[in-house]
């Protein structure tokens, strides 16, 4: 614990000076997976815990698997919002002579952020990189209702967006640092993404944590995935990862997938269900194997 700390001395600093500052934190904490951001997420939330004010933390993030590490949600259920909606309905307003900014959320799902988000003081926001620039505005116009505050970016609560933008982009929509080009019609999809721009702009600090933990006990191998986060692997970086190629019926150097502990990375979907039922077979004690399927109904 006092390693952790000391190495996230900074992140605790900035966070400490914010409660002397009359402006709210907006912070950024990023680095390469393995530097600790999951570990000072999780003191930040051991802290409030301990202060009493777990619940004035909400843990957000894109997916629900990410979201379920630290016991948190999806950012389109906390914020109401259809995942079925692509089509952005951010406007500009005009009210009494002056332009506004109008979210697509609607009355119901105002009055849910409110309750929900009255007595929230500290959000975070992880797999940043998943993140679209298009759905920031929706995000910080649901802070600013939740809270009734709207001379505020995010409605005055101290926002932290962690995550590495080396990771995989948004399936959709842009990424959260993708530039604005200066000639674009000013559509509702460019205007989306003008708003998330600036509310990305927004941020006050950032903190980049570059110490590797998780592989410095094999700091051969960290070098290797530093460069393959990089883009600037050798031959010898490649020649390293095929060796963890599953065996085939062409290549046979593979991995053989009937040892009990085999770990393969696959990239679909459809592929790693097909060896997860393989693997989960080959492990039966019996002949007859029972499938039960399940439809997720939670939160709907």
């Amino acid at each position: 614990m006092a390693k952790t700390f000391a190495l996230h001395k900074t992140f605790v600093n900035v966070n400490m000076d914010t409660l002397e500052e009359p402006f709210p934190l907006r912070m950024f904490l990023t680095g390469p997976g393995g530097t600790g951001k999951t570990h000072v997420i999780k003191a930040l939330m051991a802290v409030m815990k301990g202060f009493n004010s777990a619940h004035a933390l909400r843990f957000l993030a894109p997916t629900g698997s990410a979201a379920a590490l630290n016991d948190g949600m999806t950012i389109h259920k906390a914020f109401g919002l259809s995942i079925c909606d692509r089509a952005s309905k951010h406007s500009m307003q005009t009210v009494d002579g002056k332009e506004y900014f109008g979210s697509s959320l609607s009355d119901l799902s105002r009055k849910h952020l409110e309750t929900n988000f009255k007595d929230i003081e500290v959000l975070v926001i992880d797999e940043v990189s998943l993140l679209q620039q298009e759905l920031l505005p929706d995000i910080e116009a649901g802070c600013r209702y939740g809270k009734d505050i709207k001379q505020w970016w995010f409605g005055g609560m101290m926002v932290i967006f962690t995550g590495d933008l080396y990771q995989f982009p948004p399936v959709q929509g842009s990424a959260v640092y993708s530039r604005i080009k200066e000639r674009t019609t000013i559509d509702k999809r460019n205007l989306s993404k003008r708003i998330g721009r600036m509310a990305w702009n927004s941020m006050t600090d950032v903190v980049y944590l570059h110490q590797q933990k998780r592989m410095e006990r094999d700091p051969e191998y960290a070098a290797v995935v530093r460069r393959l986060r990089l883009r600037q692997c050798n031959l010898e970086d490649v020649s390293l990862f095929n060796e963890r190629v599953v065996k085939t019926f062409t290549y046979q150097c593979g991995v053989d997938m009937e040892g009990v502990e085999a770990i393969a990375v696959v990239h679909m979907n459809l592929l790693r269900h097909s060896i997860n039922s393989y693997k989960a077979m080959s492990n039966c004690s019996t002949e007859h194997v029972i499938t039960c399927c399940a439809r997720d109904t939670i939160g709907r």
